[in-house]
């Protein structure tokens, strides 16, 4: 099984507890809402052992609803369209492996080919707009780290801070 864990939260959350294995700062966003930005929905499913992580209410209650998934708290804020303002983004894709039942989520697709086998996985969309850095939100906010943990290593060359 492989279960990739995002949070806003340097120690991890509940990832230290069960193993998981810290990877790196994927991207920047922000931990309360900023003009223009969304709550990400993270819901978690036991039985196939995946985090997941929408914008989507809808996509998030059907996870919950008919997908076996528990809801969490929000995971973080981040853009559900480019902003217009002068603040840079990069693109969030989601991806998904049919055969571990595990979403990834990546910002930079070559790189994560370089670091770890993503064969198996299929593009399922963007997730949205991160930073790639701590910038600072228009109003001031100034972003933070989405840490990635993984709970199976996947092939994995390097960590996400080496790169």
């Amino acid at each position: 099984m492989v279960d990739h864990f995002y949070t806003t939260d340097p120690k991890g959350e509940d990832a230290l507890k069960t193993n998981y294995e810290y990877l790196g700062v994927l991207c920047y966003v922000f931990d309360r809402q900023v003009k223009g930005t969304v709550p990400v929905y993270r819901s978690y499913n036991e039985n196939k052992d995946d985090h997941f992580y929408t914008t989507s209410r809808a996509e998030h209650n059907h996870a919950v609803q008919k997908l076996g998934y528990k809801a969490h708290q929000i995971g973080w804020f981040m853009f559900d369209k480019k902003p217009t303002d002068t603040i840079e983004v990069i693109t969030l894709d989601r991806y998904y492996d049919a055969k571990t039942s595990d979403h990834l989520y990546i910002t930079d697709e070559e790189l994560a080919r370089e670091n770890c086998d993503i064969s198996e996985y299929t593009k399922e969309t963007v997730a949205g707009y991160v930073l790639n850095d701590n910038a600072y939100a228009p109003d001031g906010t100034r972003a933070v780290p989405l840490y990635c943990r993984v709970l199976q290593k996947m092939g994995l060359k390097r960590r996400i801070d080496d790169r």
